[in-house]
């Protein structure tokens, strides 16, 4: 493959991918509002003819939630994670090892301290 065939296919693919984005229903005029470009770009990646620039690009991201990563390589979450839910994600992960943690340190202790099995009287 070329270099222009593969930008062309890279270009494509982008294109695709910020069309993916269009909700059920929603008619092109409005994504593209909604997204930040004008309706003639959201034509204009459906025909093919046109590639995402940087700036759309930064358009989209800040006006979804459509993760920068995915968008220009496919690869990754189709959507960002908010700081608010990636604390509360970490939050939990740490609480559950905490009580994992904990669970081993009792179980250790009945098998060690008294010979008794768990769930024992």
């Amino acid at each position: 493959m070329s270099s222009a065939e593969h930008s062309h296919t890279l270009t494509r693919s982008v294109a695709e991918r910020i069309l993916s984005l269009k909700r059920s229903g929603e008619t092109d005029s409005s994504f593209a509002r909604r997204i930040g470009v004008s309706p003639q770009v959201v034509s204009n990646y459906r025909s093919g003819s046109n590639g995402a620039s940087l700036e759309i690009l930064a358009a989209v991201v800040r006006n979804t939630e459509a993760s920068a990563h995915w968008l220009v390589t496919g690869d990754g979450s189709r959507f960002r994670i908010p700081d608010e839910a990636r604390h509360a994600v970490v939050q939990a992960v740490e609480s559950f090892a905490s009580d994992a943690e904990r669970l081993l340190r009792d179980l250790r202790a009945r098998y060690r301290g008294d010979g008794e099995s768990p769930g024992s009287p």
